[in-house]
């Protein structure tokens, strides 16, 4: 029970992070330099993680994902082990190699699948992600609505769910269904203090630019803008990015490249590519609007180098594969699940008929110790029973048979010939003695009734000297 509460912390540590304010990086690697205990430690470390994430400070960060996957392999423990590949997914997933999130994400989902169902909301919650920024919006809405099967609307995870959902639909022109999903992400978010409520709101603010209204789109893009100028953080080049595009489509060109070198700076302080790519395809877009086309081909040039390096045709070959094998994995995981269940009611099913059958001969020797029966019925019901009895002895046997003869008809044949040269004259033996036996002592029992019948008659009869 401990390992298990142990689990839920860690692998909610990004939303409990989030509701609980942010820690300092220098107060966390304090009391991380005080900590003895591996597992106390352990959550120390990926609380520190996280926030070196979001500050950009990304090889930082990477010397505490290999201290996390070293101190799990170490400790032989299987949810440390799941929790550590998560937080090296989130680490790749903040450096937009899919390739390497990827492989991190399915080494988690093996664990959690064998011993932690309860984790894999959020291993498939972060594969949604990583489909998301490889543009493959259906694969991500697929793990998303998995996710969403499983998951109440109290459940953190349902958030996370909101949230993608809200992007891919935006992303996918749908804005009725962004605006759905983005609203109810915006106040949760807000609520617990979630960095990512600027990205709902820049969402939101873009469907309302695409509907027509432009005083609540503009009141969303300004309320998700870091107004301080001290934020430099991936959301912050996200929604920066946001509202470019929207000042653009709006012909206000100074203040949409504005935004979008400001964008560009949190991009790199973030180390964070996708966003890096946006902001320079928007810079790259800004610039041939103002004419300017040197610095155009500029950021075009940055655009191309920033494409490959995100997609990358051998990087995303690889990623394609790994997404086969997953599938076909899913669908034979999938068949064994449903033989399994099969089998399942099988087995209730003999039950059943064990049971039933066990009552019915049970019934029919209580039947047959009383006057009310007789020979006939006697005979009837023992033929009746001994041949459900026989009968489901062949249906228990059957199954191995077609098992040990690999379903060979010939092999089959000559084994229940075999079986029937056998049960069928024991059918008929013990069709014979049990029946005969029973009718003996229903005889016997009928006679007795009688004597006693005959001597209560006697005994009520007056004797003659008296008459």
């Amino acid at each position: 029970m401990r390992k298990i509460r142990l689990l839920v912390a860690l692998l909610a540590l990004s939303f409990a992070v989030s509701a609980q304010g942010t820690p300092k990086i220098d107060s966390i690697q304090r009391v991380l330099n005080r900590t003895e205990a591996l597992q106390p430690k352990f959550r120390l470390r990926g609380l520190l993680l996280n926030q070196l994430l979001i500050n950009g400070q990304l090889d930082r960060a990477r010397l505490q994902v290999d201290t996390l996957l070293l101190d799990a392999v170490k400790s032989g423990n299987d949810s440390l082990k799941m929790v550590a590949y998560n937080f090296a997914a989130t680490y790749f997933d903040y450096r937009t190699d899919s390739r390497q999130e990827m492989e991190y994400l399915l080494k988690a989902l093996r664990i959690a699948e064998a011993e932690y169902p309860k984790a894999i909301n959020y291993i498939e919650t972060g594969l949604a992600s990583m489909n998301f920024d490889l543009q493959n919006y259906a694969e991500a809405q697929r793990y998303l609505w998995r996710v969403r099967a499983r998951a109440t609307s109290k459940n953190p995870y349902y958030l996370m769910v909101q949230y993608f959902a809200a992007l891919i639909f935006l992303e996918t022109h749908q804005l009725d269904s962004a605006l759905f999903y983005a609203q109810p992400a915006f106040e949760l978010t807000v609520k617990y203090h979630d960095s990512r409520s600027k990205i709902m709101s820049s969402v939101i603010g873009q469907v309302y630019a695409e509907k027509g209204n432009d005083l609540l789109a503009e009141s969303f893009f300004r309320n998700s803008i870091d107004s301080t100028g001290t934020s430099y953080t991936y959301v912050d080049a996200m929604t920066a990015r946001y509202y470019s595009e929207y000042l653009l489509k709006k012909g206000m060109l100074a203040q949409a490249r504005r935004m979008a070198l400001q964008g560009l700076v949190s991009a790199k302080a973030s180390q964070a590519k996708r966003p890096l790519l946006e902001n320079v395809a928007q810079l790259q877009k800004i610039y041939n609007n103002l004419h300017r086309y040197d610095s155009a081909y500029y950021y075009a040039t940055l655009q191309l180098a920033y494409q490959d390096s995100i997609y990358n045709k051998d990087k995303l070959n690889a990623i394609k594969d790994m997404s086969f094998n997953e599938t076909l994995r899913e669908q034979e995981e999938a068949r064994k699940h449903a033989e399994a269940e099969e089998e399942r009611k099988h087995n209730l099913q003999y039950a059943g008929i064990a049971l039933a059958l066990v009552t019915i001969i049970a019934g029919f020797l209580a039947f047959s110790h009383t006057a009310v029966a007789n020979e006939k019925a006697i005979r009837f019901l023992g033929v009746v029973s001994l041949l459900i009895l026989f009968e489901f002895l062949n249906l228990l046997l059957h199954p191995y048979i077609g098992s040990m003869t690999h379903h060979s008809p010939i092999l089959m044949l000559v084994i229940m010939v075999g079986l029937a040269a056998i049960l069928v004259p024991l059918h008929h033996k013990v069709e014979h003695w049990l029946t005969h036996r029973l009718v003996a002592k229903n005889n016997r029992i009928r006679l007795a009734r009688a004597h006693r019948t005959i001597q209560k008659l006697e005994e009520k009869e007056p004797p003659v000297a008296e008459r």
